[in-house]
């Protein structure tokens, strides 16, 4: 109780002299009936603290714990706004497997310049499309074989006492990843900018989108999934989409791209690419 009350009475009164919003480390409170849900739970105080740092400072993210029992079957916390661990079961228990999961990396693909070396031609967008989930297989699959490379010694906190698993010091570190136990991340950013080489500036509307704006930009998405699952099955490691937390990427793509291709309206002639579905 005392640790969660001095975080967040420090991240409302903000960080040094000119009170700062602190951004990092992500902070998310969960909240549970019988915990901190309702006036007369023993931490209802400090839900009550973690509502008047969110109204003040953004953070922490709020979430609930009975809601996320109910869709996922188990309780998790996200990574930050918003990598929820997908579920696992441990195939020599038969039980759901939370603890000790962890991901072995992201690669992220700038969907607008792929739209925008298309020339409006879907076709050709799907060609050059599926050569760069290709390339950013190959990446993972780098990533992948990097961090088996590790032993149990490199690492004794994650590797043998507990936070990934408990091996001795000359096991494969491979077991605790294998059997998608561990998850591996194709991100994506930009997919507004992406539908608007096709569908124009004016795809997205004061009060919706264009029907068929939606669905190409939907049909992306997919599209990454599908592959994901052909990955892993193919594999043994978790593929997974990731939306991107490009707080920073967004902006360098986009540069990247207006020095590339120049200013092109609604796709590179504002600062940024919308960063996955985060605002």
């Amino acid at each position: 109780r005392e640790v969660q009350r001095a975080i967040l009475l420090n991240r409302i009164r903000g960080l040094g002299k000119e009170h700062h919003t602190a951004i990092f480390p992500k902070l998310v409170f969960t909240v549970k009936h019988g915990v901190n849900a309702d006036p007369g739970d023993p931490n209802y105080d400090l839900k009550q603290l973690a509502l008047e740092s969110a109204t003040k400072r953004m953070y922490p993210d709020v979430v609930f714990y009975e809601n996320i029992v109910k869709i996922t079957g188990s309780f998790k916390a996200p990574m930050g706004c918003r990598s929820f661990l997908q579920g696992w079961i441990n195939p020599e228990t038969g039980k759901d497997e939370e603890d000790g999961r962890m991901n072995l990396g992201v690669v992220t693909v700038n969907v607008p310049r792929i739209a925008i070396e298309s020339h409006g031609d879907k076709a050709r967008f799907w060609k050059l499309f599926d050569e760069r989930m290709e390339v950013a297989h190959q990446a993972l699959q780098f990533r992948i074989m990097r961090c088996k490379e590790a032993t149990p010694v490199n690492a004794p906190t994650l590797f043998r006492f507990g936070a990934f698993g408990r091996l001795g010091a000359n096991d494969n570190v491979d077991q605790l990843f294998k059997n998608e136990r561990a998850t591996v991340s194709l991100g994506y950013i930009g997919l507004a900018e992406t539908t608007a080489v096709f569908y124009g500036k004016n795809w997205i509307r004061d009060h919706g989108w264009d029907p068929e704006g939606k669905e190409f930009a939907l049909s992306i998405v997919k599209r990454m999934n599908e592959l994901c699952k052909q990955w892993s099955k193919a594999e043994g490691y978790h593929y997974s989409v990731y939306s991107t937390p490009a707080e920073s990427l967004t902006d360098r793509f986009n540069r990247m791209d207006r020095e590339k291709f120049g200013r092109i309206e609604g796709v590179t002639d504002h600062d940024f690419y919308t960063n996955s579905f985060h605002y």
